[in-house]
């Protein structure tokens, strides 16, 4: 028998040289697939930094160094927290109602006991609005030169329903 030997010349080598890329070229290639293209992730969401407060105390602290210096800090702080009540100037010379109301401020700056030395009876609603304005102007600063502080305010109310306190008064006509 007679084997065929294809030579470079012969019209059947050159048909076949596709076939022979193509078998080489599987033959060197992997078998396995190629690796899936990773898809794009979304960027990761970065927690939110949490803001830094400066060291500041629980609650605000007073300068005063002692009762007297406290009772006009206390007097400040109640003008500041109720500044569109408070009557400018000089008060005219009949009051609605003069009050004075001994109040005790604990190391938190919250009122302790608030008690009326004198009260105008004979108007219950200065009475009340006083007190209200006490406890909505808590909590106070606190005192640092006692566990807690005790003062006496007087309260001059006007009839417009405004006042003053005796510690700042602009004085009376």
């Amino acid at each position: 028998m007679h084997q065929l030997k294809p030579s470079p010349s012969s019209p059947m080598w050159w048909a076949c040289l596709p076939l022979l890329a193509v078998l080489l070229l599987n033959a060197c290639s992997s078998s396995k697939p190629p690796p899936p293209t990773p898809s794009p992730t979304p960027p990761t969401a970065q927690p939110e930094p949490i803001p830094t407060v400066p060291d500041t105390p629980a609650h605000p602290t007073a300068k005063a160094k002692d009762v007297q210096a406290f009772r006009l800090e206390m007097a400040r702080h109640i003008y500041e927290r109720h500044a569109g009540r408070v009557h400018a100037g000089r008060l005219p010379p009949l009051l609605k109602g003069v009050g004075v109301v001994e109040i005790t401020i604990d190391d938190r700056g919250q009122i302790a006991r608030m008690e009326w030395v004198r009260a105008p009876k004979h108007a219950p609603e200065v009475i009340k609005a006083i007190e209200g304005l006490i406890e909505e102007a808590s909590p106070f600063p606190a005192p640092t030169f006692a566990r807690q502080a005790t003062f006496m305010e007087t309260w001059l109310w006007n009839r417009n329903d405004r006042f003053q306190l005796d510690s700042l008064t602009a004085g009376q006509d």
